[in-house]
């Protein structure tokens, strides 16, 4: 017998309170998620401390109703023709951060560097036990600072062959509701490719502030989990027991978009 969990794997905090996530973590239960990821970007703080203190704050103040999973979003580098564009990953499952990029709002003592080659950045989480899942990858077709100055940019997706990537981010509530209106139509990237290629479908909401929890949240992850634990939703995930909902739209394998389809009549 198998749990549905309402998740977000792709949350952040920084930006809007500094090193305190927990005004997100409160924001997501209110909303009535069961989990979330704390993954905020690559370099803004030199360790996982917060998101670690988060997963214990949200222990303590909710035991297993919300789950919160220690991440990160990082960012490497994808070359073509010559040209070298960095390209967001979510790590999920972290013990450690990867390695820090370059990045214009860096804390102050965090040690930077140049991006880290694609493949080595899924090395580098694979090597922790954590699950790569590539981000928001239809930014890449209108974004500008990562277009290749073609007709269109650089799609993860194209150069996906030969990389080991765990998951594809197929919805994303940032890219839906709070960017210019090209993204109406690139929410998506390749959701049912994604699933047909055997790939971990997730959407989530991006937010960077408690106050978009709700709105964001039309993307979201249903996870089905044997056990309700982050080790259980680990395990989920590396199952394919998982249904990306945006706006609407539901991907995934067809046994669990039957059962979330047979849970939400019910529910």
């Amino acid at each position: 017998m198998y749990e549905m969990l309402k998740c977000n794997f792709h949350a952040h905090y920084y930006e809007s309170y500094g090193r305190n996530a927990t005004a997100v973590v409160d924001a997501h239960r209110a909303a009535g998620y069961d989990c979330v990821a704390l993954t905020e970007h690559f370099c803004f703080l030199p360790n996982l401390d917060v998101e670690e203190e988060g997963a214990r704050y949200a222990q303590a103040k909710y035991g297993q109703d919300l789950l919160v999973i220690v991440g990160e979003e990082a960012s490497f580098e994808l070359s073509r023709e010559g040209g070298a564009y960095g390209k967001d990953v979510v790590c999920l499952f972290l013990d450690h951060v990867i390695r820090c990029e370059l990045h214009p709002h860096a804390a102050p003592s965090t040690e930077v560097g140049p991006l880290i080659p694609f493949s080595r950045g899924l090395d580098l989480i694979h090597e922790q036990g954590g699950i790569a899942v590539v981000a928001h990858d239809a930014w890449g077709a209108w974004y500008d600072r990562r277009h290749d100055g073609k007709e269109h940019g650089l799609w993860v997706w194209d150069r996906r062959h030969g990389l080991p990537i765990d998951a594809w981010e197929v919805g994303n509530g940032w890219a839906r509701f709070e960017k210019n209106a090209p993204a109406l139509d690139l929410m998506l990237s390749h959701p049912q490719e994604s699933v047909d290629e055997g790939y971990i479908v997730l959407a989530s909401s991006d937010v960077h502030a408690a106050n978009q929890v709700q709105r964001l949240g039309a993307c979201r992850t249903y996870v089905f989990v044997a056990e309700r634990s982050a080790a259980g939703v680990k395990e989920a995930l590396l199952s394919h027991r998982t249904v990306g909902y945006c706006d609407g739209q539901v991907y995934g394998r067809e046994e669990w978009v039957d059962r979330w389809r047979a849970a939400s009549t019910r529910g």
